[in-house]
């Protein structure tokens, strides 16, 4: 059961976050679709997530994913990322965004990655609105996907005055980098301890927390 943890706001400790082809805002995504997954290939590895849960699979399989789904790949200082949107929205105006990003970084643990996430999360809300969850504890060799949520971003960063939002992340690692897959739902602000006000339902965080558990792969490219 999903159980909300809210940060007093003191920042934590950490570093500071064949197939078809889809067009990009910018640089060509390459990303494709394989196996009832998305890839993502960048810096000599595949990661592979999940379909976007917005996209009804009869709708996919008649006006094919491009139809359904804006893009947005960037590539900068050894990290790559792309991020989707449903059909229409975008960088300046968006409700749901989901993608993946890829670090070429073989030497962060992924332990220092995720608190840097929330570190970086945590100092863009406002004191006393900022969560997150964890539906599991820390395994021997892994991390479970982590959720976040803020229930109000400071009024100091553009755009997002009077907004809210939540997060699920999930963190991925191998031999020569990190992988990161994560989605996003974002509405008017709301209290973060009553998850009814939120701008996404519990079940459909949980289902995503799930999937980006067992359906999310990191794989260095031969």
């Amino acid at each position: 059961m999903l159980r909300l943890n809210v940060l007093p706001l003191i920042v934590l400790l950490g570093l500071v976050t064949p197939a078809a082809t889809f067009a990009a805002e910018g640089d060509a995504a390459p990303i494709s679709e394989a196996n009832g997954h998305l890839v993502l290939e960048a810096l000599g590895h595949q990661l592979a997530l999940p379909m976007p849960d917005w996209v009804d699979p009869a709708w996919r399989e008649r006006d094919g994913l491009s139809a359904l789904i804006d893009t947005n790949y960037v590539t900068l200082d050894g990290q790559a990322a792309v991020s989707l949107y449903p059909k229409g929205e975008g960088e300046g105006f968006w409700t749901k965004r989901y993608g993946a990003r890829i670090l070429d970084d073989a030497s962060t643990a992924l332990v220092d990655y995720r608190d840097a996430a929330i570190d970086a999360f945590a100092t863009t809300c406002k004191p006393g609105l900022t969560g997150f969850f964890q539906l599991e504890p820390d395994g021997a060799d892994h991390l479970p996907p982590l959720g976040f949520v803020c229930g109000g971003f400071l009024d100091a960063l553009p755009g997002y005055r009077g907004k809210g939002e939540v997060m699920v992340m999930g963190f991925l690692k191998s031999p020569n980098g990190l992988g990161v897959v994560f989605q996003e739902w974002q509405g008017t602000a709301f209290d973060p301890a009553d998850p009814t006000s939120w701008p996404v339902d519990v079940q459909t965080v949980e289902a995503r927390v799930a999937q980006f558990k067992t359906d999310a792969s990191l794989a260095v490219v031969d």
